[in-house]
């Protein structure tokens, strides 16, 4: 469920991209609720995997709704970031998918507007 909405985003800034020239105004448009369903949906995973105390095993470990807001506000950096830690409290990695997921909304529709201008 994690990958399914930032993919969802993928596809539309893609097509919009494809059906015409995508500015900028489309583009924030697709990119910002995105960034908030995947935010929250980082916070409820986050919840579900027991990130929620402060300080585990003499670590230093960033409580859930510190990850929603790094989600929320650097996206790009976050969001790989979050899904490789994940793995430390026993979930499935899926950092190699997440930045495919980073670059392909943040490149893909500038590519197909270069390609089809």
């Amino acid at each position: 469920m994690l990958l399914l909405v930032p993919c969802f985003g993928v596809f539309i800034t893609c097509g919009i991209a494809f059906v015409s020239v995508l500015n900028e105004a489309q583009y924030w448009f697709v990119v910002i609720p995105v960034s908030f369903c995947t935010s929250y949906m980082v916070w409820r995973d986050a919840s579900m995997l027991g990130m929620n105390s402060v300080e585990k095993n003499g670590k230093w470990q960033i409580v859930p709704i510190a990850w929603a807001a790094g989600t929320l506000y650097l996206f790009p950096l976050v969001y790989p970031a979050y899904m490789f830690e994940r793995s430390r409290f026993g979930a499935q990695q899926y950092l190699g998918h997440a930045t495919v997921i980073v670059f392909a909304l943040f490149f893909g529709p500038w590519m197909i507007a270069r390609v089809f201008s």
